[in-house]
């Protein structure tokens, strides 16, 4: 397929203007490589990041829907490894559903499409998160590194979905199929509600918390029910032994991300820069005593940069940081405090 013509589809495929068969031709063209993909995927990105209008054109040819695309980024925003892209998020959140990641197949007109594997895999970058809708009218919230998966019989012969990360679900009710979450580790059973699941691969827990409604959590790919919860309260479980804690509480600090916040209430040290580095899209390593890992922070972060942060940090705690690109390393010096509370600004007191 010529260049031109492909990218004259890209165009009229993100004005919601393409046919399902120019449609089909951009899938076919995306499964033809990876490169392929990758640049349908960029392209995508860019193209909601720069709010172009449905009554603008772009031109047929690659180097100008690329330039055209990039001279929009450069007006609205630029992305640094120390300053969180807000637009970016806002305008990843307000899209219906965006494709970040191909798994052999992509949307096309609302349904699943792949010659090869029938189902759809959606992914967020370190640094980034975002809002999509499943077929089912479900509303998924995808936290930074997370990825989500269905297959094409989701809502028509199931509504399972897999997670690797971090996601809060708002469930649309339905009588024929259960809403279930599976995870490496456990399986998350649901009618119609709200609630959170973290569950990343180097964690060594995987918490749910629930908002409204009701939720079960099995054993994963088994019948063993380890707990069922009721709102507000949330559990922790151990993928090991699968022990279980289960705590109440008021204000829930595990979605806070969904309302561009990051809110840490007593948290420990390893939790404090692990939602860090994802908050910020970058790689935190950190040098402390065993006796400095009890450290416990009660803070909020809203726009502030990781800079910003990383200052105030010190001035609870002393400490010596050094980022170079991505990288970001920190020690921590001998007479920091055992427990430490702060806030970001006197805009976010500590609460």
């Amino acid at each position: 397929m010529r260049k031109e013509y492909i990218y004259t589809l890209i165009s009229r495929y993100f004005n919601d203007e393409c046919t399902r068969d120019e449609s089909a031709s951009i899938l076919d063209w995306c499964n033809q490589s990876e490169e392929n993909k990758k640049e349908f995927i960029r392209l995508k990105k860019a193209w909601i990041i720069s709010d172009r209008k449905n009554d603008e054109y772009i031109s047929s040819s690659a180097p100008n829907i690329r330039n055209n695309i990039l001279a929009g980024i450069s007006r609205k925003t630029s992305k640094t490894y120390i300053k969180r892209p807000l637009v970016y998020y806002s305008a990843i959140s307000a899209a219906a559903a965006i494709i970040l990641m191909f798994c052999l197949n992509i949307f096309v007109n609302g349904n699943v499409r792949g010659s090869d594997a029938g189902y759809a895999c959606f992914y967020m970058p370190r640094g980034e998160k975002g809002r999509l809708f499943l077929p089912d009218g479900t509303k998924v919230w995808l936290n930074s590194d997370s990825k989500l998966t269905f297959g094409s019989d989701f809502n028509s012969k199931n509504r399972t979905v897999g997670l690797d990360g971090e996601a809060y679900f708002d469930v649309a009710k339905s009588d024929r199929h259960k809403f279930i979450v599976k995870t490496a580790s456990v399986d998350v059973k649901v009618h119609g509600t709200a609630f959170s699941v973290a569950a990343y691969a180097q964690s060594g827990v995987v918490d749910v918390s629930l908002q409204r409604g009701s939720v079960s959590i099995y054993k994963g790919g088994s019948d063993m029910e380890l707990a069922s919860l009721v709102p507000n309260q949330r559990i922790s479980i151990d993928k090991t032994s699968y022990l279980t804690e289960i705590h109440s509480f008021t204000d829930n600090p595990d979605i806070s991300w969904t309302f561009e916040e990051l809110i840490f209430e007593h948290a420990p040290l390893k939790e404090v820069f692990s939602k860090m580095g994802n908050w910020y899209g970058v790689n935190i390593a950190v040098a402390s005593s065993a006796s400095q890992q009890d450290l416990k922070y009660r803070f909020k972060i809203k726009s502030e940069s990781l800079i910003e942060i990383l200052e105030l940090i010190n001035k609870i705690t002393p400490i010596e940081y050094k980022i170079d690109g991505k990288e970001v390393r920190i020690r921590y010096k001998q007479n920091a405090m055992k427990k430490v509370q702060g806030s970001t600004s006197s805009s976010h007191p500590v609460y």
